[in-house]
């Protein structure tokens, strides 16, 4: 039994051995920047560490969790405003105003929904849970889709969150730029973030990730990045991203089910 972001480290792992750390696709971003870096970041590239454990003797169960290390993190302020930030999104401002602001509580018994998982199941002996924040109707097909919420903090405050209120007037100016901008923030994304959220997407079955952006003081936008755009820029495209699963195939193209693993083949 494992979570996606326990098993996302371990797959990226995988992914860079199996690929030679093979570089995102970085085309028409920071075109004007070429002395930027074109590959992986490096906190992203080293190495991670896991616990095995047996939580259930009598049936033989085992959960992977992952190491924080021996150094603790001073500040959790990016973890528990990406749960405030989701609340503010996911309750209506009303609620969110009554349950969540302090002083502003009317007494009220309002509740409000625990977290929502999906399971996968792999070959009858592992477990993984994908937490599902939102979910929405497609205007085109009418169907229901779920989609993952991210906050994402400006640049600086990630590269120093020691020191996150020494940049709190820092932020995003423009759409394009070599700082303050979008176009850096999703450019880091790129290189620190779409490849684990390529995983956790795709075990989750869903259709893409609203990345809200901040300086822990502010909202500058809101972005919404499908799995497609996700997988394109890290595998290529999405028929190279399904050939690292066994459960997701391209439904266009000519396939065959080899225990498990699809062998995809191009169309004549």
């Amino acid at each position: 039994v494992m979570s996606t972001s326990t098993i996302s480290s371990i797959l990226s792992q995988i992914y860079y051995l199996l690929s030679g750390f093979r570089a995102p696709d970085f085309n028409s971003v920071f075109e004007h920047y070429p002395n930027e870096p074109r590959k992986f970041m490096i906190s992203q590239r080293k190495p991670v560490t896991n616990y095995v454990r047996k939580v259930d003797e009598e049936n033989n169960i085992y959960s992977l969790d992952g190491d924080s290390g021996i150094f603790k993190i001073k500040h959790s302020i990016l973890m528990d405003l990406g749960k405030v930030i989701e609340r503010s999104i996911t309750l209506s401002p009303d609620v969110f105003r009554k349950v969540l602001i302090k002083g502003q509580s009317t007494g009220e018994d309002i509740k409000i929904e625990d977290d929502h998982h999906r399971f996968m199941k792999l070959n009858n002996d592992i477990c993984l849970r994908s937490q599902i924040d939102c979910y929405s109707i497609d205007p085109e097909t009418n169907l229901p889709f779920v989609f993952e919420i991210k906050s994402r903090s400006v640049c600086p405050i990630r590269y120093d969150i020691e020191n996150y209120a020494d940049y709190l007037d820092y932020t995003i100016q423009g759409r394009k730029g070599l700082h303050s901008s979008f176009e850096r923030e999703y450019y880091d994304l790129i290189r620190g973030s779409f490849l684990k959220w390529s995983f956790q997407l795709k075990i989750g079955r869903m259709d893409g990730a609203f990345v809200a952006f901040h300086n822990t003081r502010e909202m500058f936008g809101f972005e919404y990045v499908k799995s497609k755009e996700i997988e394109r820029r890290i595998f290529g495209s999405e028929i190279y991203a399904c050939l690292l699963y066994t459960s997701d195939a391209a439904d266009d193209l000519l396939c065959v089910d080899l225990g498990g693993r699809r062998i995809i083949n191009k169309k004549t």
